[in-house]
């Protein structure tokens, strides 16, 4: 394979340039591309295969789309693509082996971080490894406490979802939910990886050009992640505060907190028989259970979402939480509130963290229409995208000028508010006819992901691709349009 590809001259006009079949097994990403060779034959690239865990009957589901992707392909995968280290990306590797040997698969292609050769790359994968040693830890403490549903909700944020989702999170292992969550995460992405063996994967560097072999006819333009720590640490967008906390500081602080735990353990200032059991406290007093053992402060929430809508209208306020009389739910007054808060806050960014280590690219057809594939990018990892320009031969090509010829957006991370860039993103795509949300609702709402796909999002996307006659694809719903294949189990776009 070469990272230079040179345009066959043969090409038949009427000739398809590409097919994009966006399959719908949940919230979770399944996509195989298909791009001509010169000689007509085709050129699969398989990228991600998973579905998030409360996915109902995820098993069956996964083994379908790889029983259609097999037959799409004569069971030949010239690519694929592992985005990034999240079960609803990777989860089909592992949970239904047996389908995926259908497959023989010629590379993969992962991004950069996934090199520990890679000095900065070690380092993030280090940071990592200690970040789930704490939250282990910490899930440890909650259930010695007796605070099972804290250590419950502290597993599911570790799996994505947020403060208020629902406690039920599907196939976690009873006695280690958390363990459970890393495991099979890590897993599955294990599995991918191996599925060429002994070669290893292809690791791809942002503004470079990926390896296509050159009778292929399209080039392939690797957008992220970033080798900016800075930029890979900013998931959510701000007016006031610019850079989010990194993970190496969220480590910190949640590092420092267990440890002021584990030094006070055994050193109260008062007499052994004069302490309160916490269980007692717990379930049997009731100024304790009223005062200090309530679930997360609903007013709370509401206003830190308000106030994210803010930072993401451009109207730059910061909204205060206010304070409800009539809301007892006061989670942070409780004793063991502080451990668990910076031990869920630290999870909640290690997993924004780990979507913006996605592996963002953007294919241009022969025509010089433009797929983008942007994994579940964030923030930091869009804005990366812009620092610097890609050079093709003889040719300088700019980011700006990619999106500006994007006909198909694979929409990042499900439609969250984070997923894509307002100037720097959507409102250079001035040629966006399609656009594919990977979504269920139903599980959605599960996860405490209330706002996602975001209204607004799905809104301006839709006045755009209004322009060119064009249609919002999500995969939970039923969209008809003429220019797209719709079957039970994907939607297929040809360009």
């Amino acid at each position: 394979m070469n990272a230079r590809r040179r345009r066959s001259a043969s090409t038949a006009a009427d000739k398809v340039a590409a097919k994009v079949r966006v399959y719908r097994q949940g919230i979770g990403d399944c996509i195989l591309v298909t791009l001509p060779r010169a000689d007509g034959s085709p050129f699969h690239i398989l990228i991600d295969c998973g579905v998030m865990m409360v996915t109902k009957d995820k098993k069956a589901k996964l083994a379908a789309v790889i029983d259609d992707i097999a037959a799409e392909t004569g069971g030949a995968i010239d690519v694929l693509v592992v985005t990034h280290e999240h079960y609803d990306h990777v989860a089909g590797f592992q949970l239904v082996p047996d389908v995926f040997d259908k497959l023989t698969v010629s590379a993969v292609w992962t991004a950069w971080t996934e090199n520990l050769n890679d000095p900065l790359a070690k380092e993030l994968h280090n940071r990592h490894d200690k970040a789930f040693a704490l939250l282990e830890q910490s899930f440890g403490a909650l259930r010695a406490a007796g605070a099972g549903e804290e250590a419950q909700r502290l597993a599911s944020a570790a799996a994505g979802a947020a403060p208020d989702s629902d406690p039920e999170m599907a196939d976690l292992n009873a006695d280690n939910v958390f363990a459970a969550v890393r495991v099979s995460t890590e897993s599955a992405k294990e599995a991918a990886l191996a599925s060429v063996t002994p070669r290893d994967p292809d690791y791809l560097d942002p503004h470079t050009l990926a390896p296509l072999p050159d009778d292929v006819e399209a080039t392939i333009y690797v957008l992220g992640p970033p080798k900016d720590e800075a930029k890979l640490n900013r998931s959510d967008p701000s007016s006031d505060v610019p850079e989010t906390f990194g993970l190496a500081e969220a480590l910190a602080a949640a590092g420092e907190t267990m440890s002021d735990i584990d030094a006070n353990a055994g050193n109260f200032p008062f007499n052994e028989m004069l302490k309160i059991p916490l269980e007692v406290a717990r379930a049997e007093m009731d100024f304790f259970k009223k005062q200090y053992f309530r679930g997360f402060s609903k007013t709370e929430i509401r206003n830190r979402r308000d106030r994210n809508a803010a930072a993401e209208s451009g109207g730059g306020g910061r909204l205060e939480p206010v304070l409800d009389e009539t809301d007892t739910d006061v989670k942070w007054r409780s004793i063991d509130g502080a451990a668990f808060a910076r031990a869920q806050d630290l999870a909640l960014h290690l997993e924004k963290h780990t979507n913006n280590t996605s592996l963002a690219f953007a294919i241009k057809l022969r025509t010089g229409d433009v797929l983008l594939f942007p994994g579940d990018a964030q923030v930091g990892n869009n804005l990366s995208w812009h620092d610097a320009d890609f050079t093709d031969g003889d040719s300088t090509v700019t980011t700006e000028s990619l999106l500006g010829r994007t006909v198909f957006y694979k929409v990042s991370h499900h439609g969250s508010h984070n997923g894509t860039l307002r100037d720097k993103g959507l409102g250079m795509m001035r040629a966006l006819r399609f656009a594919a949300i990977t979504i269920s609702e139903t599980d959605a709402r599960k996860l405490g992901w209330d706002r996602m796909p975001l209204a607004e999002l799905v809104a301006a996307m839709e006045e755009e691709v209004a322009r060119r006659d064009g249609a919002v694809v999500r995969t939970d719903a039923e969209v008809v349009h003429p220019d797209v294949r719709r079957e039970a189990l994907f939607y297929e776009f040809s360009f």
